[in-house]
């Protein structure tokens, strides 16, 4: 137990203006992207934007199945990292603990892309259809 986490270095982008952060590949994460609050609150005063609120809150649970917070709000960022980059994903808002981003498992899937753990580093798609903006 114990060890490094699956961590990538990555940048989100908004208007040609890069920030530098460190994404968690997480495939435990039943989710698509989320960002750490204090990150987010941080990147949305230098991109000089809000955050935008949900429709309806999310519920979350911890990793141990404990009830978390509500998500409410979420922003809409550039993201690069591997050499790829993917426009406008929705990144969801909430408490991560050490971590700037978790890029969780319907990320993965959406994206096909798999985990090479051993050489701590991602595995994308031939098809670069598959790597274009979702449709949310």
């Amino acid at each position: 137990m114990g060890g490094r986490h699956f961590t990538l270095p990555c940048t989100v982008s908004k208007n040609g203006i890069c920030v530098p952060l460190t994404a968690l590949a997480d495939s435990g994460a039943n989710g698509f992207a989320f960002i750490n609050t204090t990150c987010a609150i941080d990147i949305a005063k230098f991109f000089n934007f809000k955050a935008k609120r949900l429709i309806r809150p999310i519920t979350t649970k911890g990793f141990d199945g404990r009830p978390g917070k509500l998500v409410t709000h979420f922003l809409s960022l550039n993201l690069s990292l591997d050499d790829q980059r993917q426009e406008d994903i929705p990144f969801l808002i909430l408490d991560l603990g050490s971590h700037d981003v978790i890029l969780g498992l319907k990320w993965m899937s959406y994206f096909n892309i798999w985990l090479n753990p051993r050489d701590k580093r991602l595995l994308w798609p031939n098809d670069p259809e598959r790597i274009s903006m979702p449709s949310f």
